[in-house]
């Protein structure tokens, strides 16, 4: 199978194939291959296939629940599934088996997808590579000597091995974007809040309210898989949701040609390796020649320094919900400036992209690296901090 979700959709639409038959070929190949990369906390075929055959009876009856009805995915074990271990990485996990889905699983089981199986991920989703007492290690499908990253480790695993159409991840500090910038599939953090980080997995009661800068986000084997996944799974939560809806315009952009873009491919205080400049300045170079204006010069006035102790600030603050009070090294009070500096920040960043700094006409996008680095070797000795 090489097909993404959305030609999956297709096949499925115009009874050229069953899900049934989607997924027993998608088991096949995990359970020929999944022993190089490690990919899954826990496999459910006989459950899978029942979903399967009610989702092709759907289609029959003419009761579609959508293009993804059918549509064989997998999850990241940090979120609450019904009737499946969800562990967030831990041992003392492997016996919660939640009655109920976490609010982004609830909508796409509501949309028809066939959950297969959950993916690895590190404990507590907290390193930038992807292993566990509990799991054991989890592999880059490219070179098995390597980290797929982390902490949506498990996910990129799967799609790049094509063990699945569509993954579900979860993102605080890279944790969608590492890993699927070191297996080479597709990932999306989206705009913090806009879809529900409700049900988080901590085997006590329901986890209801938002992680500051954490999102739940789509992964997949395509670009248009995002979009198709990004209309399901936003939008207001159970509270919210009487009170206001999402309306996401679509982009009036349709050719590369006079697209602005401001290119930080590079910053001196934290250098990208040679490898993804080589990569990234390629792009440049394709991006040029269809039309596109590339500026990779110009930058928001505040230094990248003061960006990261924010963000560090803030990732502490957010991982902080299970700490020792005393042990809490930002008080409220501290956090409320932090919060009033970060909303000047996103008002610096919004202005450069209106006016562009030195470039009156402003940018429409920014290319930077998701990672300043390609996958590394296996290095389990220490602990790196993303969610």
């Amino acid at each position: 199978m090489i097909e993404d979700a959305t030609e999956l959709a297709r096949l499925l639409s115009n009874r050229e194939v069953t899900s049934v038959e989607l997924v027993a070929g998608y088991f096949d190949r995990i359970d020929r291959l999944n022993g190089l990369v490690n990919a899954f906390t826990v496999l459910d075929a006989e459950t899978a296939l029942i979903a399967a055959k009610v989702s092709d009876d759907r289609r029959a009856a003419g009761a579609s629940r959508g293009p993804l009805d059918g549509v064989p995915m997998t999850i990241k074990d940090e979120f609450n599934t019904a009737g499946l271990a969800s562990t967030s990485g831990f041992a003392r996990l492997l016996g919660n088996v939640p009655t109920s889905d976490a609010v982004p699983v609830a909508r796409l089981r509501q949309a028809g997808v066939v959950i297969m199986a959950k993916s690895t991920l590190p404990p507590g989703a907290a390193d930038i590579q992807t292993f566990s007492p509990a799991f054991g290690v989890t592999n880059n499908p490219w070179d098995l000597t390597r980290s797929p990253g982390g902490s949506s480790g498990g996910a990129a695993a799967a799609l790049a091995m094509d063990f699945c159409a569509l993954e579900l991840g979860s993102d605080i500090g890279g944790s969608i974007r590492t890993p699927a910038a070191w297996t080479g599939v597709y990932g999306h953090k989206p705009t913090w809040g806009i879809i529900p980080g409700c049900g988080w997995a901590t085997g006590e009661e329901p986890w209801l309210s938002e992680v500051d800068i954490a999102a739940a986000g789509p992964m997949a084997r395509s670009a248009r898989d995002l979009t198709m996944a990004m209309a399901i799974v936003a939008g207001p939560g159970e509270l919210d949701g009487p009170g206001w809806r999402l309306d996401l315009p679509r982009p009036a952009i349709t050719s590369l040609r006079g697209l602005r873009i401001a290119a930080w491919i590079d910053e001196p205080t934290n250098p990208s390796d040679a490898a993804t400049l080589e990569v990234l300045s390629r792009l440049i170079g394709d991006l040029e020649s269809a039309g596109a204006i590339v500026d990779t010069v110009a930058r928001p006035p505040t230094s990248y320094a003061d960006q990261i102790e924010l963000y560090r600030d803030m990732l502490v603050a957010a991982m902080s919900a299970d700490a020792p009070r005393d042990s809490i090294s930002i008080p409220h009070s501290e956090w409320l400036h932090r919060e009033a500096h970060r909303e000047f920040l996103r008002r610096e960043w919004r202005d450069f992209f209106a006016t562009g700094g030195q470039n009156a006409l402003g940018f429409d996008v920014m290319i930077a690296p998701c990672v300043v680095q390609t996958a590394i070797k296996h290095q389990h000795e220490g602990n790196q901090t993303t969610r």
